[in-house]
């Protein structure tokens, strides 16, 4: 055990000092949950068909018998399962001298529009409404959600360096105040250049404030109550994705939604000097005064006395340092890592792929968007609860297959289900999204124990740029439906996701279990074999980011 852990130990390993602490991290947590889907309320897709050319104020909806017999007569129909669909990209059109005094004679034309009108039942605006972004415009979609996507894996390397160079507390600061300024642009910009500039800000931004949340509370928590303590934010998480469905429920309006949604994040900005800098980041710089103030505060809170003795004996943790390169001396940490990378990769693209598609699945889009986000409650109970009991490799192999499985069947009510395939197609995709939210945030524990402590925030790092890769890749995956008709068109995402999830999820049984087992403390010991010694495992998990960043 270091120094600083030993202190904290004595000082009050989650005592009323941490919980207040939490309740603000935990508040900043629910507006990381919903920065994070708040993209899906801005790219959110209408029902929609072709305009009427000839009709002035045409709207989706149907206003009387003239208005639709001339939409009977313009836009082409198919049925899809005994359901008569208007076709959302075409329009009939008739040769000029074919038409005489309103009269159309001859065979039409049927050809791709260039306006449409935007069903208002559920989303009075959205960006893709406002940028007409359907049909041939279509891809503009999966730009603008990669576009958020890609700012948080930037964000992820480079506010990960600021938080290194300046401080976690100064993170969240300037990572609270860029989501209110790219948020309110999110919410107002309708141009699709500068909308997914706002939005890679807003992913960055996103990432900045839960990794520096996350560090924060791993630090001045003790080492047997950090695992606990990090789950804790997970459900705030959570919590924050389920409130966008709530308040886009309410308000229907992208540009009001997402004001009201990105309030709450300048009203805590005066609350961060709640906020105290972490003492290991302070230690680390050698800015020891300040540390030792922040830890005797801590412990007087707390009600537990430290000797001044004790305390001066805090100074930087040292530990021996080994190039990330090592582990390809040897073929079989190699193998190691790439299976590791895999799954952050898999898994990543299946969570974010279904948490981008759930307002796009049949149904009410907000409703489903509440239950894809309430999904995330039941896995991180029953994570926290089989990690304790059962192996992590035997957890994330499950997880992962049992999720893939459940995406893949998506297939069968599609072409098998008649007319009612929402209810089925939307449980199997729950329970898609179950399986991935259990595998993220077991994995991130299974590479912890994993990766050598000389490279471990190195190899976290790395894994992490995999699983942002596969965020980056989530938007374009969910757009493959629009390239083939009928049901197989509609489940190709989800075949993709779950035979992906299956692979990554089998490659676990070519990894060791560590449950109960001491961590690596050098890359060769995992050569050898050889472990550090069982008691210091639970204070050698030093945590550097979270799976959901």
């Amino acid at each position: 055990m270091g120094v600083f852990d030993t202190v904290l130990t004595t000082a009050g390993e989650f005592g009323p000092y941490q919980r207040r602490l939490y309740f603000v991290l935990c508040l900043l947590c629910v507006t990381v949950g919903v920065s994070a889907v708040v993209v899906i309320m801005v790219v959110a897709e209408p029902s929609h068909r072709c305009a009427l050319p000839s009709y002035e104020n045409d709207t989706y909806k149907i206003q009387d018998a003239d208005h639709e017999g001339i939409v009977n007569l313009t836009i082409p129909t198919r049925l899809i399962r005994g359901v008569k669909v208007y076709d959302q990209c075409k329009i009939y059109t008739w040769p000029p001298e074919n038409e005489t005094r309103g009269m159309r004679s001859g065979d039409p034309r049927r050809e791709s529009c260039k306006s449409w009108v935007y069903d208002k039942t559920h989303f009075e605006s959205t960006a893709v409404s406002k940028l007409d972004m359907v049909c041939e415009r279509s891809s503009l979609r999966s730009h603008v959600k990669m576009a958020f996507m890609l700012g948080k894996a930037i964000g992820v390397v480079v506010l990960s360096i600021f938080s290194d160079l300046f401080g976690r507390k100064k993170l969240i600061i300037l990572s609270l105040a860029l989501s209110v300024v790219s948020g309110f642009i999110c919410a107002w910009v309708n141009e699709t250049i500068p909308l997914c500039f706002a939005l890679a800000f807003l992913g960055a931004s996103n990432a900045g404030v839960y990794n520096s949340i996350f560090v924060i509370g791993m630090e001045v928590t003790g080492p047997s109550k950090r695992y606990y303590a990090g789950t804790v934010l997970d459900f705030f998480f959570a919590l924050g994705e389920c409130s966008v469905a709530g308040v886009g429920y309410l308000l229907r309006d992208r540009n009001l939604t997402i004001t009201v949604l990105i309030i709450p994040n300048a009203l805590l900005l005066p609350c961060l000097w709640l906020v105290p800098e972490s003492p290991r980041w302070l230690l680390q710089n050698g800015r020891k005064k300040e540390a030792l103030k922040t830890v005797q505060r801590l412990a007087k809170v707390n009600g537990k006395a430290l000797e001044d003795k004790t305390v001066d004996m805090l100074e930087e943790e040292k530990e021996p340092k080994e190039s990330i390169l090592a582990v390809f001396k040897s073929w079989r940490v190699t193998w190691r890592f790439a299976f590791i990378f895999i799954n952050w990769f898999a898994v990543s693209l299946m969570f974010y792929g279904l948490s981008l598609h759930s307002m796009d699945t049949l149904g009410n889009p907000y409703l489903n968007l509440f239950l894809f986000s309430l999904m995330e409650f039941p896995a991180y109970v029953l994570d926290m609860i089989l990690l304790k009991f059962v192996g992590r490799r035997i957890v994330m192999c499950l997880a992962m297959c049992f999720g893939g499985f459940a995406c893949i069947s998506t297939i069968f009510p599609l072409l098998y289900g008649g007319q009612e395939t929402a209810t089925p197609v939307l449980a199997l995709e729950l329970v898609g999204k179950f399986g991935a939210a259990m595998a993220f945030t077991t994995l991130y524990t299974f590479t912890s124990e994993l990766v050598p402590t000389t490279i471990r925030s190195r190899g976290i790092g790395a894994s992490a740029t995999f699983a942002r890769i596969g965020g980056v890749v989530a938007p374009y995956i969910a757009h493959l439906e629009g390239y083939t008709d009928g049901p197989i068109g509609v489940a190709l995402p989800m075949i993709f996701y779950g035979g992906l999830s299956i692979f990554a999820g089998l490659l676990n049984i070519f990894l060791p279990e560590t449950k109960g087992k001491p961590m690596p403390e050098t890359v060769e010991d995992l050569k050898t074999g050889l472990r550090s010694n069982p008691q210091e495992r639970a204070t050698n998990v030093e945590v550097q980011m979270s799976p959901l960043i």
